[in-house]
């Protein structure tokens, strides 16, 4: 799959994530603060990337497309609830790294 496409499942099932969890402890409060900073600069630097979405399919970055298809898959596989907490911590940090590294060889 494309990076951008997989960036996209990515957000869409973040999204899907956010809906459906729901934080029940100060630790778990604390925690989903942090995760809406990270999707905060995850749709920053998204955005950003829309405007460059043919350079990007251009962008030869095989470990970075590979390391976002890993990402993808495990947001894809957790469970909709705030248990998964920290897998989807990591995973949107994954991301953010990576649309990062795409922005910077596209802009």
């Amino acid at each position: 799959m494309p990076p951008f496409s997989l960036l996209l499942q990515i957000d869409g099932d973040l999204t899907d994530w956010l809906i459906h969890a729901a934080a029940t402890t100060d630790a778990q409060r604390a925690a989903m603060t942090q995760l809406l900073a990270s999707r905060a600069e995850f749709d920053r630097r998204l955005n950003f990337l829309v405007a460059y979405r043919l350079q990007m399919a251009a962008a030869n970055l095989p470990a970075e497309t590979a390391q976002l298809g890993q990402a993808a898959a495990r947001m894809r596989a957790v469970q909709r609830t705030i248990d998964d907490l920290q897998d989807v911590l990591a995973t949107v940090t994954t991301a953010v790294a990576v649309a990062a590294k795409f922005a910077s060889v596209v802009a």
